[in-house]
């Protein structure tokens, strides 16, 4: 209706008359214009087969990029993890050590033992990400009378070979501290 009385209004600019029937024609031809028009428009709103193909492509290849990072990023926090375990364990210990007259335990069970305060040195021996409920630090412990008592703590097993460490590692020593691989061991020798 406003194509129709704006078509009126240019006639009677042009001429005092205008016919009806060329109001007709320029309606007919005006829809026709706006209907090709709204049939093109909406034609665009949709994506084409190959344009989805090269955004799922590209996002794929976008992924394939990023796994091999995320996994190792992954095996880096449980290597650091169980770096932060064996820290934590000798913390334990060198506490135990203060209370006891400088002796390290035996055992390392002897850490989550509660006392007669009811203080335990640990609620309980933290496991190694990597290996699960089979704690590798029970086997790992080993107390070494020379130097003074001293021991050594380790993962046992060869959980971290991807990260690119030996087996048994990493360690911790209470003369060295956390040694990653043997070569860092026998440099402190």
């Amino acid at each position: 209706m406003a194509i129709r009385s704006e078509l009126s209004l240019h006639c009677r600019g042009k001429r005092a008359t205008c016919q009806e029937s060329e109001i007709e024609s320029a309606t007919s031809k005006a829809g026709a214009f706006f209907m090709k028009h709204t049939s093109v428009y909406a034609r665009h709103w949709g994506f084409t087969l190959i344009e989805l193909m090269i955004v799922i492509a590209i996002i794929s290849i976008l992924c394939l990029i990023m796994l091999p990072n995320m996994m190792r990023s992954r095996d880096a926090a449980k290597l650091s993890s169980c770096k932060y375990n064996l820290r934590a364990i000798a913390a334990a210990m060198e506490i135990y050590a203060t209370d006891n007259s400088g002796m390290y335990p035996q055992r390392l069970d002897l850490l989550t033992t509660v006392d007669t305060n009811g203080h335990a040195y640990m609620r309980t021996i933290p496991n190694c990400p990597v290996a699960g409920n089979n704690s590798p630090y029970l086997q790992g412990y080993e107390v070494v009378s020379a130097p003074k008592n001293a021991y050594t703590l380790s993962c046992q097993g060869n959980y971290h070979k991807i990260m690119g460490l030996d087996s048994n590692y990493p360690k911790y020593s209470a003369v060295r501290g956390l040694m990653d691989s043997q070569d860092a061991e026998e440099d402190e020798k």
